[in-house]
């Protein structure tokens, strides 16, 4: 069965479109579809924009990302790890704290101190900092979702000028 596809605009989040008059929408939507369904086409849908965002980054820098970290929230499901690895096609590591911004200033405190041997914030964060499982993508999985981004992309322009 086909998955409803949703553009990721619903909450007029500006990334990457700075459009604050963009708004979303769900195709392909049947009566055989299911709230599973439309949750997973949401979670995917962040995942091409997340792809779409590191693209930029990486044309930006110069640099190629090699993986990601997350933390908190979605990170606690499997299938949202999964998803984001698959259509990100990047290894993502789990950070195991809970409070990570607790941790963020608990790391310039202790870098601050020295306590570590320096006062390098980024040598004290990667002493304090714990991780958990890597989930790695599935590549066979990312070139199928890479078709439906390009679709995702379309929709969008073709919304902006149709109805904004």
């Amino acid at each position: 069965m086909r998955r409803p596809r949703d553009t990721p605009l619903l909450e007029r989040r500006p990334i990457p479109h700075w459009d604050s008059v963009a708004r979303g929408a769900v195709v392909g939507w049947r009566g055989t579809h299911s709230r599973a369904h439309m949750y997973r086409s949401i979670l995917e849908s962040i995942g091409f924009e997340m792809r779409y965002n590191l693209d930029s980054i990486e044309a930006g820098t110069g640099v190629r990302l090699t993986g990601l970290r997350a933390m908190c929230g979605g990170t606690r499901s499997l299938l949202w790890r999964q998803i984001m690895a698959d259509t990100t096609a990047l290894p993502i590591t789990v950070c195991t704290q809970d409070e990570i911004s607790a941790l963020g200033a608990a790391v310039l405190a202790m870098a601050s101190t020295g306590i570590y041997g320096e006062h390098d914030v980024a040598a004290t964060a990667k002493k304090m900092a714990q991780y958990g499982k890597t989930i790695e993508p599935d590549m066979e999985k990312h070139e199928q979702y890479c078709d439906v981004a390009k679709i995702q992309r379309k929709l969008y322009r073709l919304f902006r000028v149709e109805c904004g």
